[in-house]
């Protein structure tokens, strides 16, 4: 659940940086403490591959297809 709201906020401020033409640096930092990172890390890449409940239930158009689509219009 920590990973998942983790990575919520990370996805929202890039969002919130990118629809208002920011500065990541304009933003308060977030600060996240860790007892053991290579748990973290080893969750956050499992997240990134195969999602967790609420994003596997959701249509095609899920966040990694948007992510292409801003990848793709950036270029």
């Amino acid at each position: 659940m920590f990973v998942r709201a983790l990575h919520t906020e990370m996805m929202a401020r890039n969002a919130y940086i990118h629809h208002k033409k920011i500065e990541g640096s304009q933003l308060p930092l977030m600060i996240a403490v860790l007892d053991e990172f290579f748990i973290l890390s080893g969750k956050w890449q499992r997240l990134a591959k195969t999602g967790d409940d609420a994003t596997r239930e959701q249509p095609e158009s899920d966040s990694r297809n948007s992510t292409r689509e801003r990848r793709a219009t950036r270029e």
